[in-house]
Parts: C-alpha cells; structure tokens; sequence
C-alpha cells in the first residue's frame, strides 16, 4: 500500500466536504479502472473512512487504500482513507488505486501463500506482484495516450492534406443539354 511517512501523533481527521471531494476523485477512477482491467463482473465496493490508518509503531505508513477480497465470490470492498488521499494529487490517487484494483486480480495468491508460510494478509509476496503489475498497467496505458495522441496528429495532418489537394483540383465544367447547344447553332435536330 502507498503512503507517505509520518508519526503517530498526527493524528487527521475528514470533514463531510472532503469526503464528498474525495469521493467524486475516486467515483471517475471506479467508473474507469475496473471494466479496463477485466473486473466488471466483480462486485466492488468502495468505502471512504474520514480517519486515517496506520500501522503499529512510533512511525510509520500513512495507509491510502486497504482491499479485502472474498476472490471465490468474486466481491471486493476497497477502503479509501480520506486524510490520506487528500494530501496525494490525481496521479498518485490512480496508481495507489489502479495497485489496490490489482490486489483484487491476484487476491486467490493468497491461499498459495498461506501453504508456504506467508502471512495471508498483506503478503510480501502478493505486494511485489501487484507493485510490478501495477507498473506495467500504467507504463502500457501511458504509452496508449501518446500513440492514440500521435494517431489523432497524424489523422489531422492528413485531412489537412487532402483539404489542400482539394483546392488545387480544379471543378470540372458542367455539359450543357442537348437544347441549348442545338440554339447556339452547333446543329439542328432533324425531324
């Protein structure tokens, strides 16, 4: 889990209209990640607790997102930590947020774990996992916006193109009827 260093006695606490702010930053990451990362037949549920999480010890991890997972039933609830995500910008919000989605994707390695000694809740094993994922998500979602971005410049410069070849195309001149060739005395029917 991200999170940034600090000590226990600062202790914060969320009023209504941060989490409200918080909620509708972490409602555009619900409507966007999940379906993109193969979860939308999950059931995921997002909370927002106004106080902070922490681990034990005189300092810590301010904890930003937890995720519990029953992975067999496919239902995920994601706790969002207000006073923590408040202080991260938009970015650090979607990788700490896209990281917990991962948790969800992997969260069966957690009985693998448990056969061969590791702890079952908050396995090193599962953390470098997601970490590494999470990576790859964003440095492939990354590269998708620049070449969607060079797509779209090339797309552009092409009907720009084609706009200019247009103007050069000279119109082609219209062909008269037959009755009026025939009264400029280019020749009479016969009848």
């Amino acid at each position: 889990m991200k999170g940034t260093l600090i000590r226990l006695e600062d202790a914060v606490e969320a009023d209504d209209k941060d989490i409200r702010v918080q909620g509708k930053r972490l409602k555009k990451l619900m409507e966007k990640w999940p379906r993109r990362l193969g979860l939308s037949h999950w059931k995921i549920k997002l909370e927002l607790c106004p106080t902070s999480c922490r681990d034990d010890g005189e300092i810590t991890f301010r904890v930003s997102f937890q995720t519990a997972s029953l992975w067999q039933y496919m239902d995920s609830i994601i706790t969002a930590y207000v006073p923590a995500i408040m202080e991260m910008d938009d970015n650090d919000i979607e990788e700490a947020f896209i990281h917990e989605l991962c948790h969800i994707l992997v969260g069966e390695m957690n009985n693998c774990d448990r056969d061969h000694g590791d702890n079952a809740e908050g396995s090193p094993h599962e953390e470098r996992v997601v970490s590494q994922v999470t990576t790859g998500i964003l440095g492939a979602y990354g590269f998708g916006l620049e070449l969607g971005i060079k797509l779209g410049r090339i797309e552009e410069q092409e009907k720009q193109r084609k706009a200019k070849v247009k103007k050069r195309v000279k119109p082609k001149t219209a062909k008269q009827p037959a009755d009026v060739r025939n009264e400029q005395g280019r020749g009479t029917p016969k009848v």
